[in-house]
C-alpha cells in the first residue's frame, strides 16, 4: 500500500495525478516552455555537469538546453521521475552523449552534501522550491528553509 500511495502522491508533490495533468496540458504550456527556452538559451553554463533538483519528468525543460551538458545528476523524490524523464528526454540526450543519472532523494534536505559531492556542477531548481510549501505545510518553516537556501548556495561559491 505504501508504494501505491507513494506513486499517487510522490511525497506531496503531485505524483501520478500531476503527471497525467501535465501530459494532457502540454500544448497549453508551450508558450511558457518557449519563454523558459529563450531564457535558458541566454544562460552560458560554466560546467558540463548539471545538478537537476526536482526535475521530475522535465515537462517544462527545453531539450536543447539539457543537451548542453555531458552529465546530468537528476534528484527527485518522485518515484516516477526517472521513467518519465527518460520517456520525454532520454532518447535525445543519449543520442547526444549526455549521461543522465537519476537519484531518488530529497535534494533540498541533502543539498549541502550534494554541493560538496559535485562542487563544479551547475544547479537548476525545477519547480521544487514552489512545491516545497505543499510538502512541508508549515509556512514559517518553509520561509526559514528557503531563506537558508541562499546561505547554503552562497557558502559553495
Amino acid at each position: 500500500m505504501g508504494l501505491i500511495r507513494d506513486l499517487i502522491h510522490a511525497g506531496g508533490t503531485g505524483g501520478l495525478n500531476w503527471h497525467v495533468h501535465a501530459h494532457y496540458s502540454r500544448e497549453r504550456w508551450q508558450p511558457t516552455v518557449q519563454l523558459v527556452d529563450q531564457f535558458l538559451g541566454q544562460v552560458q553554463p560554466q560546467s558540463e555537469h548539471l545538478l537537476l533538483i526536482g526535475g521530475s519528468a522535465g515537462w517544462m525543460m527545453p531539450p536543447a538546453w539539457l543537451a548542453r551538458f555531458k552529465r546530468i545528476d537528476a534528484y527527485d523524490i518522485d518515484p516516477l521521475a526517472p521513467w518519465l524523464f527518460g520517456w520525454r528526454h532520454g532518447r535525445r540526450l543519449k543520442a547526444q552523449g549526455v549521461n543522465v543519472q537519476h537519484h531518488r532523494l530529497d535534494a533540498l534536505a541533502a543539498l549541502p552534501d550534494l554541493l560538496r559531492e559535485h562542487p563544479a556542477a551547475c544547479i537548476w531548481f525545477d519547480n521544487v522550491l514552489g512545491q516545497h510549501r505543499y510538502r512541508v505545510r508549515d509556512e514559517a518553516l518553509v520561509e526559514h528553509e528557503l531563506a537558508q537556501l541562499k546561505t547554503t548556495l552562497s557558502a559553495q561559491l
